[in-house]
């Protein structure tokens, strides 16, 4: 069982950006070094779990949607595909 750290709950509530906790590099590596990676993770899906931000983001009209949707299924996504086996190499 985790708790969620009050002090970190309060520092992301007052670092955000349209609701969104937003720190830049050198805060984030503040708190991971402060509070511990599982805390800021734990605490972090808190604060988004029980301050919601709008989503999307930005607007969508259904009709845009089903044209993208449509232009997504016509992509070939073999392209992507890595044919080759990895190599394998033995370091001794």
């Amino acid at each position: 069982m985790y708790m969620t750290n009050k002090e970190l709950y309060d520092y992301l509530g007052e670092h955000t950006v349209d609701n969104i906790p937003y720190l830049n590099a050198g805060e984030f590596k503040y708190v991971t070094d402060k509070y511990g990676k599982e805390v800021c993770r734990r605490t972090l899906a808190d604060y988004i779990e029980q301050n919601p931000s709008k989503f999307p983001f930005n607007p969508i009209s259904y009709e845009d949607m089903v044209k993208n949707f449509h232009k997504l299924c016509k992509v070939d996504y073999s392209k992507f595909l890595n044919h080759h086996p990895p190599r394998l190499m033995l370091t001794f």
